[in-house]
C-alpha cells in the first residue's frame, strides 16, 4: 500500500481542480456557441457561422430551390424579363398580345407575384419581341398577368422574406430544409427567376434565418 505525503496529497487535489475547471471552461463555451448559432426564434445562419473570425459585415453565397409562394417587393433599378401568357399587360397605354417577351430595364415601382404577376411603376427602357420603347420613363401597369417565366436581376433588398417549401444551400458549406416555415435572407443582392410554379434565389447575404424549432 502506498503512502501520500501532505505536499503529494494537495498537488493531486490541485490537478483534479484544474481539471474540473477545464472542463467546466469547455462546456460553457460549448453552450455559448450554441447560443450563439442560434435563436429562440429558430435557426440562424450568419457570417460568424459560416466564416468564423471574418468582418461581421462580410457577405457569402445564398442558393434556393423553393416553391412559388407569394412575394411583394418594392424595388429600385431591378431589369425583369417576362414572358406573358396572357392579361391586362400595358407599356405607355400600349397593351401586349399574348406571347410577347418584354425586357425592362431599371424597373422603379411595386412587383406582386402569385399565380399571377401585378405591377406598377416606371422603367428606363422596354424591349417588346425586340421592339425597343424608350423614354425619360416608361410608365409600366400590369395586373393578375399569367406568365410563362420571369426574371429578375439585380436585385438588392434589405430583406426578403417568404414562408414556402424547399432547400437553402449556404455558402456551398451546407444545404438547409424549409418545410413551410418563414425563411429570411437579409439583406439580398442577386437573382430571382421565377418558372413552372418554382422559384430559384441565388445572390449574396450575411445573414439567413429559417423560423423553425431550435
Amino acid at each position: 500500500m502506498k503512502f501520500f505525503t501532505q505536499h503529494e496529497h494537495k498537488s493531486s487535489v490541485d490537478r483534479l481542480k484544474k481539471k474540473g475547471i477545464m472542463f467546466l471552461a469547455v462546456l460553457v463555451f460549448g453552450a455559448a456557441l450554441y447560443i450563439g448559432l442560434t435563436s429562440v426564434n429558430g435557426d440562424l445562419i450568419t457570417t460568424s457561422a459560416v466564416f468564423p473570425g471574418n468582418a461581421p459585415q462580410s457577405l457569402f453565397n445564398v442558393n434556393a430551390d423553393l416553391q412559388m409562394d407569394t412575394i411583394e417587393m418594392d424595388v429600385d433599378d431591378v431589369t425583369l424579363n417576362i414572358v406573358v401568357e396572357s392579361g391586362g399587360f400595358t407599356i405607355n397605354g400600349l397593351t401586349l398580345e399574348s406571347g410577347a417577351q418584354v425586357l425592362l430595364t431599371q424597373f422603379d415601382g411595386t412587383i406582386e407575384i402569385n399565380d399571377t404577376l401585378t405591377l406598377k411603376g416606371n422603367a428606363q427602357s422596354a424591349i417588346v419581341d425586340a421592339v425597343i420603347l424608350s423614354g425619360k420613363k416608361v410608365k409600366i401597369e400590369a395586373e393578375n398577368i399569367e406568365f410563362s417565366s420571369i426574371e429578375l436581376t439585380n436585385i438588392d433588398l434589405p430583406l426578403f422574406s417568404m414562408d414556402s417549401y424547399g432547400t437553402v444551400n449556404v455558402a456551398e458549406r451546407g444545404t438547409f430544409s424549409v418545410n413551410g416555415e418563414r425563411l429570411e435572407i437579409r439583406p439580398l443582392k442577386g437573382t430571382i427567376t421565377l418558372n413552372s410554379g418554382t422559384m430559384q434565389i441565388s445572390g449574396e447575404t450575411n445573414r439567413v434565418q429559417i423560423a423553425s424549432s431550435p
